[in-house]
Parts: structure tokens; sequence; C-alpha cells
């Protein structure tokens, strides 16, 4: 039940992008200044990711639309680097 583990994936119009914001600050997920979760302003790719499909699963891969790196835990915390195709953890 915690707010602060909770996520809203909100859909920027026109694109097929999103924003992922924290449910508890209203902050939002970016890579402007390393990965953090911020205010930020309207324009910022920084803020944008893609939902990539990995093809044969069900599973979708979170792509930074600035950088062009990918969420993933591969060292065991929330980072946003180059990652390799079969890496679960992105």
């Amino acid at each position: 039940g915690w707010t602060s583990a909770m996520w809203t994936l909100e859909k920027i119009s026109g694109t097929t992008n999103y924003r992922i914001k924290n449910n508890w600050k209203g902050t939002y997920l970016n890579t402007q200044n390393g990965l953090t979760c911020s205010s930020i302003e309207t324009g910022w790719t920084s803020a944008m990711w893609t939902l990539e499909k990995v093809t044969g699963t069900d599973n979708y891969r979170i792509k930074n639309n600035w950088k062009g790196t990918y969420l993933n835990i591969e060292n065991g915390t929330l980072q946003c680097g180059s990652i390799q195709t079969g890496w679960v953890s992105a």
C-alpha cells in the first residue's frame, strides 16, 4: 500500500512516449542529472520514456528518449544505462 512504490505511466499526447510519475511525491523519473525522480520541465526528453516490446515475450524494456539507455537492475540497484540483448534485468 505504499504510494512511494507506486508509479503512473502518463501517455504524452501525440506520441508513443510516456512520463513515469511517482504517486507519492508527484515527481517524474528522469535522466537530466543522472537517474533521479524530480520536478521536470514539460519539454524534457530526459523524462520521456518508450516501452519497447521484447520479441517473443510479454515483456517490455523501458528506454529513455534523451540518452537512448534502458532502466535495469543488472548491478542490484535501479540504473539507466546500456544493456545486453538477453538481460532480463532490463
